[in-house]
């Protein structure tokens, strides 16, 4: 009877030590002599998860250069702290706070600047939000852990797609968006950092690829009333559609078809001017991506 329970006890520490030794680092067993790869940071911040669920939580917050997910543990009040402290002070979350420029596109689809995870919480009780689409693409901001993670607690499917603010949309991510416009669940809020320029042309092919408005009226979603400036380098967007409307006007042509077939991207961004004080507004004293 006692030698049964001595190897019951054995096996128990044994167990014990090996979990153990599971939650510690390589530098730490190695006595700071070594550092651990890829595999072995992400496998530590897994089993920590598994051995805590209810204390810590990792996310992902981008990809390598090589393709794999970078991870991210927020669970500890330090790490938590860092992303809050990020995601207001070097993200501008705190001026986000105040106002989140956010406005109804119809259909139920919605537009705003990066949310809070409070903000995210408001608007699935108001309007039972239930997709995301991250016009910024996955980054490393406190930020976005702090997005992911809310919507991971509330049920909200996050969609990172990266658009940018001061060249032409590639066909490619017209597409993407079209895509998405067709296949998310609504009620559902698009957005990047500030609202403006990037949600402003998420905005714009919402209405004219989900919604069927015609391109001169889905331009308005390209307007200093959101903080869009079109005389400075992301007046480009305004000028993708322009080339557009002046092509429609000689001869009748599907948006999407123009795109497909004669489309030029770099064409259409050489023959762009913008004006070097806005771009000055926009770039220096804005600091928008």
């Amino acid at each position: 009877m006692l030698r049964p329970l001595c190897a019951s006890l054995l096996l128990a520490l044994a167990s014990a030590a090996n979990a153990q030794s599971a939650l510690t680092t390589v530098a730490e067993r190695s006595g700071f002599s070594e550092t651990g790869r890829y595999e072995e940071v992400t496998a530590l911040c897994d089993a920590f998860a598994r051995q805590y669920p209810k204390a810590v939580r990792c996310t992902t917050f981008g990809s390598t250069p090589e393709g794999r997910p970078m991870t991210m543990d927020i669970s500890s009040a330090s790490g938590r702290v860092r992303a809050w402290f990020d995601m207001h002070l070097v993200d501008h979350g705190a001026i986000r706070a105040i106002y989140n420029n956010f406005y109804d596109l119809g259909g139920g689809m919605y537009r705003s600047s990066q949310p809070s995870p409070a903000q995210i919480r408001k608007y699935q009780q108001k309007f039972g939000l239930k997709s995301i689409i991250n016009l910024r693409g996955a980054h490393g901001y406190g930020s976005y852990a702090l997005e992911r993670e809310a919507c991971e607690k509330l049920g909200v499917a996050l969609h990172d797609v990266k658009l940018y603010s001061r060249t032409p949309p590639e066909i490619e991510e017209v597409h993407a968006m079209d895509d998405l416009f067709k296949t998310i669940e609504y009620p559902a809020l698009l957005h990047c950092k500030s609202g403006a320029d990037r949600a402003g042309l998420g905005a714009a092919l919402y209405r004219i690829l989900h919604l069927g408005h015609r391109v001169e009226d889905a331009m308005a979603e390209l307007d200093w009333v959101y903080g869009h400036f079109k005389s400075a380098k992301t007046g480009v967007l305004d000028f993708f559609f322009a080339t557009y409307v002046a092509r429609n006007a000689k001869s009748p042509i599907g948006f999407l078809e123009w795109v497909d077939t004669e489309y030029n991207r770099l064409e259409l961004h050489a023959r762009f001017r913008e004006e070097g004080w806005a771009s000055l507004i926009v770039d220096k004293v804005l600091h928008r991506e």
